[in-house]
């Protein structure tokens, strides 16, 4: 990770493009052959026969068109979307990590946990097949640690070998059956697959536009505490040590700079110079607000977007 300083000011300006909204609608011929009139008088004209054609023309004409939408709408259409559905693997599936054997046990990993929501009848059978792939994949350890830095190798190897008892337990778990303990075991398993991700993740896979190469960026994770207590003194918070109330929290914050370096190197750039100590948090059902003291003028953080399944910025 690094964190590269300059107080050049940036202009604004973001490569975000509005999307268009998805109007389903009849194509022009099918359009044509409806016959807009009311009930009666339509049957009078084509009869019932003719009024159930034209329901399937439009029908299908619409069904075309869904057909061509975009992947975006796809995804946002599809009730089986294997979509990010928690903070843990949005940010697994941002690490720029290009090993396949270990994409591959990822995949089947998440295919468990996806398996796993299924209220019925749950796929045991798949979900053995998923992991005795992964383990076969574990014994392959050149092919899984192919991309980590010498320096790092150590700490790769540990990694592999407690991905491989995590795997061991998973499988256990599937084989008698356990819902609770699955559930469990195979975060735990995926964790382990992000901790080596990060090892054998390069710099940024993208480049960085020249009128931003200025401001500060984040390459790689970082980790902040952001303690908090109460305005009044009282004991708002519970302690999660002893359980009981407590003065104030510490929270961890993750950032994220595989997912948008420029704003998570601002983040940082800001707690180093301690823009955010003994401010006072204002926060709604939907955001957390602080409001930063003016003391100089800060330059503009241009918006960044990771669309989802990929690694390209923009």
């Amino acid at each position: 990770m690094q964190i590269s300083k300059s107080s050049a000011l940036g202009q604004w300006r973001t490569n975000f493009q509005r999307n268009t909204a998805f109007k389903p609608r009849a194509s022009r011929s099918s359009m044509n052959d409806r016959t807009v009139s009311s009930p009666a008088t339509a049957h009078e004209k084509t009869g019932s026969l003719d009024g159930v054609l034209n329901f399937v023309k439009v029908l299908a004409a619409s069904a075309v068109l869904l057909s061509g939408s975009s992947p975006a709408l796809a995804v946002l259409n599809s009730p089986n979307a294997q979509i990010a559905r928690s903070v843990d693997a949005a940010l697994r599936r941002s690490i720029p990590a290009f090993n396949p054997d270990v994409k591959s046990i990822q995949k089947n990993l998440e295919d468990v946990q996806y398996f796993l929501r299924i209220p019925q009848r749950k796929p045991w059978g798949s979900m053995a097949t998923n992991i005795a792939d992964s383990l076969a994949l574990c014994q392959l350890r050149d092919r899984m640690l192919a991309g980590v830095p010498p320096t790092s190798l150590p700490g790769a190897e540990s990694l592999l070998n407690s991905l491989t008892a995590s795997l061991r337990k998973l499988e256990l778990a599937v084989k008698t059956q356990q819902p609770d303990a699955v559930s469990v075991r195979v975060a735990d398993a995926l964790r382990t697959v992000a901790d080596l991700e990060l090892l054998q993740a390069p710099a940024l896979p993208f480049l960085i536009p020249k009128e931003y190469q200025a401001l500060p960026r984040l390459v790689g994770r970082a980790q902040v505490e952001l303690t908090l207590e109460k305005r009044d003194g009282s004991l708002g918070f519970v302690d999660p040590v002893v359980g009981g109330p407590a003065k104030r929290t510490t929270l961890v914050l993750t950032l994220d700079g595989y997912s948008a370096p420029l704003s998570a190197g601002n983040f940082m750039k800001n707690v180093l110079e301690g823009l955010y100590d003994n401010r006072p948090i204002q926060v709604n059902y939907t955001s957390v607000f602080v409001q930063a003291p003016t003391i100089q003028e800060r330059p503009p953080i241009p918006l960044e977007i990771l669309p989802s399944g990929t690694n390209q910025h923009t």
